[in-house]
């Protein structure tokens, strides 16, 4: 299924929020840093995407209504609709029970996956479940009709904002109770496989829902006898034989790492702050906020420096972070630049030394607030109030529970033998950064920091400019 354009306005001519500081941000910052452009341009083609899938789904209800061999009585649908979602929270009940009593099962091992231990599909089934009890909403679905929703995707997604369901977990909602509608509109037996059987592989290119296998170590059976028969959001096929079909907007902790079922990634599938962040900047390995930690800790002076876990070293995650270069920022309005990397570890004591924390995030930096708040755009999730993939702002300041950071993006280094041998190399480098030197002159006007212009090898590794 193709996703197709609604818009093919130019961000400078957006006028995204009504913040103009904000604004100002993420137009200086989309012209200025190639990574960010590229980053904003990832997050409007999954907005749209969502929308894509949404009215795509719509599309089909209103057909399947229009076209059903009997007079469709909405009331008895709705009954159906309600007692299937009761029923499918069940069975994510239990399986959420069998799944804890393997906590000392790392995901990783056994197809287990991050986004199934720590999925949120009862929470979402619950609140699907709300919005097709109203008799008026579940009608205009089964309908075709989302109207009431303004589902259309802003120019600029802001987590958190209310008066959006883009950025909160509203938008997931919709996509579930769209998905329940089209389900009790092709009968009772009706599984997520059945969803938009006009489309080739849908749920493979689905922006709203994204299919996790179920880990060798448990049986679908063992969840209930009647799984694999009745759970509406069970898949199976040849690639994966049990499989877990999820509602998303775009987050899901651990995003998609190394699942069997995308060896190269899916365009529209889920990612987590970091997940995300390592794709964008082109790390082999898909690194957590803890590597980040340890990374920046290891810029620090040794008699100062906080805990390094020494096994980290021989790591793949510990080569991998070559990528990144520790910035420290003593003042944000002079240090902190569009492009660099933010990220932040929670403690839940004053001792940071010898601690390394109990989670945190990481997000692409789009700039700097006249208070000294970074901004940034970045996948996160606290539902319902925050989920997706937007804008968020953060404090840039460390604290007594919290451990900021900051790394430019150095990029994935060129081997100097390679370019030494290999002239054409370096040409192509040079030749897909000669568009930076025509821009320079207009850009120059508009971007504050000129750090980033000026040199038509900004964007070249350093090893590249160590030999020029």
């Amino acid at each position: 299924m193709q996703h197709q354009p609604y818009f093919n306005q130019s961000i400078v001519n957006w006028v995204a929020t009504n913040d103009p500081e904000l604004n100002a941000i993420i137009h200086e910052s989309y012209q200025c840093s190639p990574l960010v452009h590229e980053a904003v341009e990832q997050q409007q083609r999954y907005s749209l995407a969502i929308y894509s899938d949404q009215q795509a789904l719509l599309q089909q209800n209103s057909a399947l209504f229009v076209n059903s061999d009997s007079e469709l009585d909405i009331a008895f649908l709705q009954s159906q609709a309600l007692a299937r979602i009761e029923r499918d929270i069940q069975y994510v009940q239990s399986l959420n029970q069998r799944l804890g009593g393997y906590s000392g099962v790392e995901p990783g091992e056994g197809n287990y996956t991050w986004s199934l231990k720590t999925n949120k599909m009862e929470n979402i089934l619950f609140n699907v479940k709300e919005l097709i009890s109203d008799t008026t909403t579940f009608s205009d679905l089964v309908q075709g009709h989302a109207d009431k929703f303004d589902n259309l995707p802003p120019p600029v997604v802001v987590l958190g904002d209310p008066s959006n369901i883009y950025g909160n977990s509203q938008l997931t909602y919709l996509s579930g109770a769209i998905l329940v509608a089209q389900l009790s509109l092709l009968g009772e037996q009706s599984k997520i496989q059945d969803v938009m059987d006009n489309y080739n592989n849908w749920v493979d290119n689905a922006a709203i829902t994204h299919v996790t296998p179920l880990p060798d170590f448990l049986n679908a059976t063992d969840i209930a006898a009647d799984f694999t028969d009745n759970f509406s959001f069970y898949f199976s096929d040849e690639l994966t034989p049990q499989g877990f079909a999820f509602i998303h907007s775009g987050y899901a902790f651990g995003g998609h790492r190394n699942e069997t079922r995308y060896p190269d990634g899916k365009e529209f599938g889920p990612e987590d702050c970091s997940s995300w962040i390592a794709k964008l900047i082109g790390s082999e390995v898909s690194f957590s906020t803890i590597d980040q930690l340890f990374t920046y800790r290891m810029s620090e002076p040794e008699e100062t420096r906080g805990y390094v876990d020494p096994d980290w070293f021989t790591s793949e995650y510990a080569k991998t972070m070559d990528i990144l270069s520790p910035i420290h920022v003593s003042d944000p309005l002079k240090d902190v630049h569009p492009g660099q990397v933010f990220t932040f570890r929670n403690f839940d004591s004053d001792d940071h030394i010898n601690a390394t924390g109990t989670g945190g995030h990481t997000a692409l930096v789009l700039g700097v607030r006249e208070n000294g708040d970074i901004v940034t755009l970045n996948y996160s999730r606290n539902m319902p109030a925050v989920e997706g993939f937007g804008i968020s702002t953060f404090s840039w300041q460390s604290t007594s529970q919290r451990e900021t950071m900051f790394f430019e993006v150095k990029g994935k280094p060129l081997a100097i033998a390679d370019v030494l041998q290999d002239s054409s190399l370096l040409s192509e480098v040079l030749e897909d950064n000669s568009r930076f030197d025509s821009a320079n002159e207009n850009l120059s006007s508009i971007c504050s920091n000129n750090a980033l212009l000026g040199d038509p090898l900004f964007m070249l590794p350093m090893q590249v400019q160590e030999i020029l």
